[in-house]
């Protein structure tokens, strides 16, 4: 984990606190890795600190490119560093996902921008609205499945998980929604059902 993750681990985690240190402070005298451990997330667990633990999983692709939070926001006022879409297109092409083409909605609607999909919001703490920041692709096969939520049916509540599996395989054929997942993985083994071979985990 890289230092400025460490420092923002320090409050944004939910974290079993291992080694005390004098101060809170924004650098830490003593790394995160060294004076806690992040905690597993749970249904009954999940909460606003949550995003560091969600960052680090082995499947985030961004995480793994070395993208941190100073990417996204100013460090210091922790306000995002471009608004809208442009926030995105600070890495991703807009030409080639800013586009009807791959969102599959009205340009310049609310279901156009990329935080709907791959950010949604979640209440924490029951009251709390955030955005998820596991960045992932939607997956509502994974809803059919398994019963996991999907940013689809979030905005499209009146619509069924089936219908919007339906829809994204038709728009994406052969591939999004057949890419194993560590979901089919985790979430057997958190519900106590038998977990898949691991030839069929991402």
């Amino acid at each position: 984990m890289s230092t400025e993750l460490e420092t923002c681990a320090a409050c944004h985690s939910r974290r079993k606190v291992i080694a005390r240190t004098r101060s809170r402070a924004a650098v830490p005298r003593r790394l995160f890795a060294g004076a806690a451990r992040t905690r597993p997330l749970s249904r009954r667990r999940a909460d606003r600190r949550r995003g560091l633990r969600i960052w680090l999983v082995p499947a985030e692709p961004m995480h793994a490119a070395g993208v941190a939070c100073s990417n996204c926001h100013d460090p210091h006022s922790a306000k995002l560093r471009a608004e809208g879409n442009a926030l995105c297109a600070q890495c991703h092409m807009p030409g080639k996902f800013d586009v009807a083409e791959h969102h599959h909605h009205r340009p310049g609607s609310a279901g156009a921008q990329c935080v709907s999909c791959h950010m949604p919001m979640k209440n924490y703490m029951v009251v709390d609205a955030r955005r998820d920041h596991s960045i992932r692709v939607p997956r509502p096969d994974l809803t059919v499945s398994l019963g996991t939520p999907n940013a689809c049916t979030q905005c499209h509540a009146d619509r069924p998980a089936r219908w919007a599996a339906e829809a994204v395989a038709g728009w994406y054929p052969g591939g999004r929604q057949t890419t194993p997942h560590y979901g089919t993985h985790s979430m057997p083994g958190g519900s106590g059902r038998p977990m898949p071979s691991s030839s069929s985990i991402g």
